[in-house]
């Protein structure tokens, strides 16, 4: 709010003072860190708007590591996947944290026969940037008896010198599946 909109809500014999244009000044600028003081309390209500100071406090109460040498979009998924983790550990649940943490599409397969699961990357070529923090989430909550296998897609380099670009850009992702 500046000075002139202040001085529409005064009688018009303020118009011409110095000292109430003073006073209006000071009001207005004022004014203005009020309005964003507030508005930065109402974005810092959400989690996809918070502040890096907010974003730490949050991490803190939920015993996440403060990660502040890590982009925002990143500390909000950790955050994210942290809050979804109190949840009962299922199948729909371990593709909501790895859709989460990774990014990317993830089907989970569930082998009970053998006590495992497997996690694969569907949606990016290589090992996807916060593997390392998805499999320390896993294996935090996931049950003791049970064993969890990576998978991700990638290219080979042999692969990659028979292929044109056209052919790399269209290739399935399903085709070139590989373990971790």
């Amino acid at each position: 709010m500046d000075k002139d909109a202040l001085l529409s809500y005064q009688p018009d014999y303020y118009k011409n003072s110095k000292v109430m244009e003073q006073i209006n000044n000071t009001n207005s600028s004022e004014l203005n860190l009020f309005n964003n003081r507030i508005d930065s309390v109402y974005n810092n209500l959400y989690i996809d708007t918070a502040d890096s100071d907010t974003l730490a406090r949050i991490e803190k109460e939920l015993a996440l590591t403060i990660a502040t040498n890590y982009t925002t979009s990143y500390r909000i998924s950790r955050i994210y996947s942290r809050l979804l983790g109190n949840a009962n550990f299922t199948k729909s649940f371990i593709k909501s944290i790895a859709d989460s943490y990774a990014n990317a599409d993830a089907d989970v397969t569930v082998n009970s026969r053998d006590y495992s699961f497997t996690i694969k990357f569907t949606s990016v070529l290589g090992i996807p940037a916060n593997l390392d923090d998805l499999k320390d989430f896993i294996e935090e909550y996931k049950p003791a008896y049970m064993a969890v296998i990576y998978e991700y897609s990638y290219l080979l380099l042999k692969d990659i010198n028979t292929m044109t670009l056209s052919q790399i850009q269209s290739t399935s992702l399903n085709k070139f599946a590989g373990g971790a």
